[in-house]
């Protein structure tokens, strides 16, 4: 009765083992916030898509110009990015056949649109808000 006791008492300790062994692995990807701003020739860029992509990993963010060119970029993947700026996303007729309201003239050189081109980049560090001032001449 004893080794029946005792096989069973290593084995809930040994099953409570792994269950608390396996709930302390990785979460997922460590990740940071990224926010910042852009201007071209002082002037805030207030329309237009700030991407950031990891030619090593594949992975990327974006985020709209907002405000005084203000974006921010949620969870992105600690790691080196290189940085574009694109023309917004064209705004399409609303259902009712309304004309979209005219968008502003992008005024950014097309090297700036790549990030192979651009010389723009980002190292994103885990667990803490990355900065990225874009002061575009």
């Amino acid at each position: 009765m004893k080794k029946f006791q005792l096989g069973w008492t290593l084995g809930l300790a040994f099953f409570f083992t792994i269950l608390i062994v396996a709930g302390c692995g990785p979460k997922g990807p460590v990740t940071g916030d990224v926010t910042g701003s852009a201007a071209w020739k002082g002037k805030p860029l207030e329309s237009g898509i700030v991407t950031l992509y990891s030619p090593a990993s594949g992975k990327g963010a974006s985020a709209e110009l907002g405000a005084g060119g203000s974006f921010t970029m949620r969870n992105v993947e600690a790691g080196s990015y290189q940085v574009s700026i694109a023309p917004p996303t064209p705004v399409i007729p609303g259902p009712d056949g309304t004309p979209p309201k005219p968008q502003a003239r992008f005024v950014l050189p097309a090297k700036f649109q790549e990030g192979q081109t651009s010389g723009l980049t980002i190292e994103v560090k885990p667990d803490t808000t990355n900065t990225l001032t874009l002061d575009l001449k």
